[in-house]
């Protein structure tokens, strides 16, 4: 899980640029994550854990073409 959530936040930090000259774009989301801290045995090595519930981070938007028509557009990813 914890490459999938360096992965989004990589993309996220990646994709905002393109979207900052977009002034009709809506970033959402839900970040539930929990940690963990495992320490069984004294002479163990203890480890932290992050694990991702159902995060989620969207963007939509819409564009307008001209004479009438209108573009919209949603991503999101999980």
């Amino acid at each position: 899980m914890k490459k999938s959530l360096i992965a989004l936040a990589v993309a996220s930090a990646v994709s905002a640029p393109a979207f900052a000259a977009t002034s009709n774009v809506d970033i959402y989301g839900k970040l539930h994550v929990s940690a963990s801290f495992v320490d069984d045995q004294p002479d163990a090595i203890s480890d932290l854990q992050f694990t991702s519930n159902a995060s989620r981070i969207g963007f939509k938007g819409s564009e307008d073409l001209g004479g009438g028509l209108k573009a919209i557009w949603q991503i999101e990813s999980g």
